[in-house]
């Protein structure tokens, strides 16, 4: 039987801007135009890079190297020293935002700036 239990803390916001900012992404709130106080939300992750898997296997970069790779940022093969950088493209973070309940405002407009527009398809019959 599973029995997960799951420790909820009240983490008042009392204002607009980054609530818990670490290492792996930032949370945003942002106070909208409603009645009662309504908070919209950004979740923000970090850029990175994405490694060019066809680079990599051509070099003989592959398997646990790869990850080696990636946290040392460079790797010696065939003696020639290779850099991450050689080996990958830059990406943005990726970025969700959740606003609902509001009035048109300036807060939900600026959750929403440049966040993934990706979301699932449905069919006429799924609504």
């Amino acid at each position: 039987m599973f029995d997960e239990h799951v420790e909820v803390r009240q983490w008042p916001v009392a204002r607009s801007g980054v609530v818990d900012p670490v290492p792996s992404f930032a949370l945003v709130a942002k106070r909208l135009n409603h009645v009662p106080d309504t908070l919209g939300w950004r979740l923000e992750e970090p850029g990175g890079r994405t490694m060019l898997h066809d680079g990599l296997e051509a070099a003989g970069i592959i398997g646990p190297a790869v990850g080696e790779f990636q946290r040392a940022g460079v790797i010696d093969v065939g003696g020639w020293r290779v850099r991450v950088e050689e080996m990958s493209v830059e990406r943005p973070g990726q970025v969700v935002a959740f606003v609902m309940d509001t009035g048109l405002c300036d807060a939900a407009f600026e959750l929403i700036q440049g966040a993934d527009r990706s979301r699932p398809k449905r069919e006429p019959g799924d609504w």
